[in-house]
């Protein structure tokens, strides 16, 4: 950003200062992104949050090439920052992924309907959606009845049903007292789709007994787990012993 504070002085303010604006605008944008690259940096999330790049690479090799001294430097960080793109952004992106799913092997993608549209979904996203829904519709489970966890919470959305806590994501451990405010918020929970030992890195330490130890307890004592041949092996249902059983 250092070199764009100079071009206020330039013979041809109203573009710089477009150019200025533009590299400004894309930052702030990019701003709420930024846990993507600290939390979450691996090539699928990252490539889905990196939009706001653009906008500034565009700018920037505005202002070199608007310099003829410096028009070298616009070609170079054009070609760079296409051949990254092409390389690691572009392949990464959901429509392409799906579209080479669907070549090399076409069973592992579903369709499913959502307000009347088709979406294509990883097979076992959509296995776990169609046996969380049919056990709700059996166990006439209200919209504020269901619980998800740890990382899965588009279900709720899905299922047009609200989540009874406010966090929907259960990656790093909480302190006991968290985890008793969050027992209580589900207290009148009736059903749960849980992965005990799914975490997004793969870490032992981020498993939900040693994040959510005590919500984990409260949930397999409470609760009993209903046989469902729909889900796949990491994915559990539970529910409370008066309910579908």
């Amino acid at each position: 950003i250092g070199p764009f504070f100079a071009i206020l002085k330039r013979k041809e303010p109203a573009i710089q200062n477009r150019l200025f604006a533009l590299l400004c605008a894309s930052s702030f944008v990019g701003i709420p992104y930024l846990y993507q690259a600290f939390n979450r940096a691996d090539i699928p999330h990252i490539a889905q949050a990196t939009l706001p790049v653009f906008p500034a690479a565009i700018a920037v090799t505005c202002f070199f090439w608007n310099n003829l001294h410096r028009r070298f430097l616009a070609v170079i960080s054009i070609t760079i920052f296409s051949l990254v793109s092409l390389i690691f952004w572009l392949p990464n992106e959901p429509v392409i992924r799906f579209a080479r799913m669907r070549f090399h092997n076409p069973s592992s993608i579903s369709t499913i309907s959502i307000d009347g549209k088709k979406f294509e979904v990883l097979k076992v996203q959509a296995d776990v959606l169609s046996a969380v829904s049919n056990a709700i519709n059996t166990c006439h489970v209200g919209s504020d009845e269901f619980l998800a966890a740890p990382h899965f919470p588009g279900v709720y959305a899905y299922l047009n049903a609200k989540a009874p806590f406010w966090e929907t994501y259960y990656l790093f451990a909480r302190h006991p007292d968290f985890q008793q405010e969050h027992i209580h918020a589900i207290a009148k929970t009736r059903l749960i789709l849980l992965a005990p030992n799914a975490t997004v890195d793969g870490l032992e330490r981020l498993k939900l007994k040693n994040t959510y130890g005590l919500l984990l307890q409260d949930i397999q004592k409470r609760y009993v787990e209903l046989g469902t041949d729909e889900l796949p092996s990491i994915f559990k249902l539970y529910g409370l012993p008066a309910d579908c059983l």
